[in-house]
């Protein structure tokens, strides 16, 4: 198999995987809206039906389930940033200095990352009362009915565990490959000085 065969197979696979992580995330955010819609449809269902309620409550709870959505893409993007492997020596013959990437992202993720874990084992005996405190307090937009608090957990839960599988998997398919893109030198460099305006415009990205 040649080398553009094998670049061909690749960028099928990640395609590929890009739609299967794609899919998964519109079926089960699908599966979380409609949840809602369904709990939701209880106060059209009451004796006294009020459609401005029912709208209000889905809105909210739509709202809710995209700010989680995002908590986790935002997760998922600091623990999937990948790492650049930095060399520090310098080669003899070198005349100039050497410039490596800036990794400050990459320095905060870490960062980041091992905070989120220790906090999170820290504060672990905590959770179960944190979790009650949260949904007591986002039962408020979803009716204050007693099932309420059960269903803000639920929904947080699931779209930020969706988010955070989104993010991370779409940061290791696509960012990884474009940090790498940018990092690797052009194999036929370009010497700008020997092209016109013109010439020079046309090949910039």
């Amino acid at each position: 198999m040649t080398q553009e065969n094998k670049q061909d197979a690749a960028t099928k696979e990640l395609i590929r995987d890009a739609k299967w992580t794609r899919n998964a995330a519109f079926i089960f955010a699908a599966i979380g809206v409609v949840g809602l819609a369904f709990y939701s449809l209880q106060y059209l269902c009451a004796q006294s039906p009020k459609l401005q309620v029912f709208l209000d409550v889905l809105g909210r709870g739509v709202l809710i389930a995209c700010a989680s959505f995002l908590v986790g893409v935002l997760l998922g993007f600091i623990f999937g940033i990948p790492r650049a492997l930095q060399s520090q020596s310098q080669n003899p013959g070198d005349a100039g200095p050497t410039y490596h990437v800036n990794t400050n992202l990459e320095q905060i993720s870490d960062w980041l990352t091992k905070i989120i874990v220790g906090v999170s084992l820290v504060e672990l005996g905590r959770v179960p009362e944190l979790v009650k405190k949260l949904g007591t307090y986002l039962s408020t937009c979803l009716g204050e009915l007693c099932k309420s608090p059960s269903v803000a957990v639920v929904v947080v839960v699931l779209f930020v565990v969706l988010g955070f599988l989104a993010g991370y998997l779409l940061t290791r398919l696509y960012l990884t490959g474009a940090f790498r893109r940018a990092e690797t030198p052009p194999q036929h460099p370009v010497n700008l000085d020997d092209l016109s305006p013109e010439e020079a415009i046309s090949d910039v990205p």
